[in-house]
């Protein structure tokens, strides 16, 4: 019996070691599974960006960024670096009118291939020391995002593609129906556990030391473009001033009598200069004239129907002009002057403003161009009027 009791207790003094052993919490060792980058200096590093979700303040063309395409410059902006631009070294320009390509709130590098875009990876330059120094040689790139064309990569391979004059990037933009849009990312800096500060720019050792410091949340640190309206939008709507007005402009047997068609708005710059460094969109000069609108002929309505898609233009102090013609049973009329409409404050980038074209009645045809701000349009914060934060 002893020696049977002496058995049972060994026995339960080795089942609760187990048991106590079991329960004891693995520690977590960092094996840099996700970013092997990370650990050992001799692989490259890949371009990622900020994988954060989409933010949107204006109502204009571009309501979403999913699925646009847009073009990337990566500049090292160090004042040594950039008194060295103009020899094209590939260690100072990084990225030239790359294409990248916006799904679900995520970006990442495409190129062209034949008649399709595939995606492709970019990659920091290894770090470089200099001479006799065991210092690292810092490169500091900065990110700029821009759209300045409906045209996809697969349809033109130049679309991204911009002129270099030594100290400027910049690319030629048709004023029209185009929303455009620039965004830029600009290193943040890193704390450690002892509050040893980093910030010197977007590079390997920055994106290595972001994943050592903070394991869980390091992709944060990475480029985010937060793209913004460089234009301001104009819509045109065509009311009926009442259901009456609107009963005259059609017949007994249906047809229409009453449309409004070939509405422009004239004395606007077509062509501007879009600095991808600052952001600047600058009129070129001499490039002033008639922007017309393709909507057809259109019925006004009470409930009111836009006129084409609208248009973008150069943010602009000065007043606005605009025309069309009124189609009616006795002919059709067009202003000898073109309806003149002043804004205080200017047409601001960034916000939508609608034209109202209220026509009267069948019999008496009287024109009224009323000039009514989207509502939030006076109101947005500088993070409304984002269109969108891209990683």
């Amino acid at each position: 019996m002893r020696g049977s009791l002496k058995y049972t207790v060994i026995l339960c003094c080795v089942l609760l070691a187990g048991c106590a052993k079991s329960n004891l919490p693995t520690p977590w060792v960092d094996d840099f599974a996700d970013a092997p980058w990370a650990a050992d200096l001799t692989k490259k590093v890949p371009i990622l960006f900020n994988m954060g979700g989409t933010s949107f303040g204006t109502k204009a063309a571009v309501e979403s960024i999913e699925d646009v395409q847009f073009g990337v410059l990566a500049v090292d902006v160090g004042e040594t670096a950039r008194a060295g631009w103009a020899d094209n070294n590939d260690w100072q320009i990084l990225l030239r009118g790359k294409a990248a390509y916006a799904h679900s709130g995520q970006a990442s590098f495409i190129e062209r291939s034949g008649a399709d875009v595939v995606p492709v990876n970019y990659y920091y330059p290894l770090e470089t020391y200099a001479d006799n120094d065991d210092s690292v040689e810092d490169r500091r790139y900065a990110f700029f995002g821009y759209r300045t064309s409906d045209a996809r990569l697969q349809d033109d391979e130049t679309v991204f593609d911009l002129d270099f004059d030594g100290t400027h990037f910049t690319k030629t933009v048709q004023i029209d129906t185009t929303d455009i849009l620039w965004a830029s990312a600009y290193c943040d800096t890193l704390y450690n556990s002892e509050s040893t500060a980093w910030t010197l720019g977007f590079n390997s050792d920055f994106s290595r030391t972001a994943r050592k410091w903070y394991p869980s949340a390091w992709m944060s640190y990475m480029p985010t473009l937060r793209f913004n309206h460089l234009t301001a939008a104009l819509h045109f709507k065509l009311y009926a001033a009442d259901a009456e007005a609107e009963a005259s402009f059609v017949n007994a047997g249906g047809d229409t009598l009453v449309t409004v068609s070939n509405l422009q708005v004239s004395s606007l710059p077509t062509q501007a200069t879009l600095d991808v460094l600052t952001g600047t969109l600058t009129p070129v000069e001499g490039s002033a004239d008639t922007l017309s609108i393709n909507g057809g002929s259109v019925m006004p309505t009470v409930a009111g129907v836009e006129y084409g898609h609208g248009l973008f233009i150069v943010p602009t102090t000065d007043d606005i002009y605009v025309s069309f013609t009124l189609n009616t049973p006795v002919g059709s009329f067009t202003p000898a002057e073109p309806y003149k409409v002043s804004l205080t404050g200017g047409f601001i980038a960034g916000k939508s403003y609608t034209f109202r074209i209220v026509v009267k009645s069948l019999e008496s045809v009287v024109i009224n161009v009323e000039l009514q701000p989207w509502e939030p349009a006076d109101n947005l914060s500088e993070e409304e009027a984002l269109i969108a934060n891209l990683g």
